[in-house]
């Protein structure tokens, strides 16, 4: 028989952060490289106007179809 393995309820905390940040990880990665790939350097003085985030947001399927295509393409 195989042996049962249990992790105790601070183990399965840290597991859950440590999978939180990596993909917050993961997101940030694409989305750097769709602004890359798109030219836009953003930075702390970077103005966003309500015309830009209508714009990211009318965008945002078809950016998440991009990144979805790419994750599939990196495995």
């Amino acid at each position: 028989m195989g042996r049962r393995v249990r992790f105790s309820d601070q183990e399965l905390e840290e597991l859950n952060e440590e999978m939180y940040r990596t993909q917050l990880l993961v997101d940030f990665r694409m989305l750097k490289m769709q602004l890359d790939i798109r030219g836009i350097a953003l930075g702390p003085l970077t103005p966003w106007s309500p015309i830009l985030l209508k714009e990211h947001w009318i965008q945002r399927k078809k950016i998440d179809k991009i990144s979805a295509r790419a994750i599939h393409v990196s495995y």
